[in-house]
C-alpha cells in the first residue's frame, strides 16, 4: 500500500481539497472498490491518500501542495510544428492562448498566411 500524506498550507482549504479530490475520483473502480481512500484532514490539515489494500507493505510519502489544476477529463491537446516536437498543453484553453500567442509571434516575423491544422 500506498499512502500519500498531503500538507495544504496557504493554498487551498484542507478539507474543500479532500473533497475536490473524491470528486475527481468518482466512477474510479478503485475508489468505488475502496482500494483508493481519502481521509478528512487532520488539526494540522495533512490528508492521506491510500492507495492498495491492506495486505501489502506501507510506503509512505509526505509532500506539500503547492498548487492544484483541474485538467478537463479524458482529453490531451497537443501543439507542434513542422520538424519541432509537440507540447502537451494543460487544458483546452491553453492550447488556444499557445496557438495565438504563436500566431502574433509569426505575423511580427512578417509572415502572412498560417495555417492550423487539426488532428483528431
Amino acid at each position: 500500500m500506498v499512502n500519500l500524506y498531503l500538507k495544504s498550507e496557504n493554498v487551498e482549504d484542507p478539507i474543500n481539497l479532500a473533497y475536490k479530490i473524491c470528486e475527481y475520483l468518482k466512477g474510479n473502480r478503485g475508489f468505488e472498490e475502496d482500494d483508493i481512500i481519502v481521509t478528512n484532514p487532520d488539526k494540522n490539515g495533512v490528508l492521506c491518500i491510500s492507495l492498495g489494500d491492506d495486505n501489502t507493505a506501507a510506503f509512505d510519502i509526505s509532500a506539500e501542495v503547492v498548487g492544484t489544476v483541474a485538467h478537463e477529463s479524458n482529453v490531451e491537446f497537443y501543439m507542434s510544428e513542422e520538424n519541432s516536437s509537440s507540447i502537451l498543453t494543460m487544458s483546452k484553453n491553453d492550447l488556444l492562448n499557445r496557438l495565438s500567442d504563436r500566431i502574433d509571434e509569426l505575423v511580427s516575423e512578417g509572415i502572412d498566411t498560417v495555417e492550423v491544422l487539426l488532428i483528431t
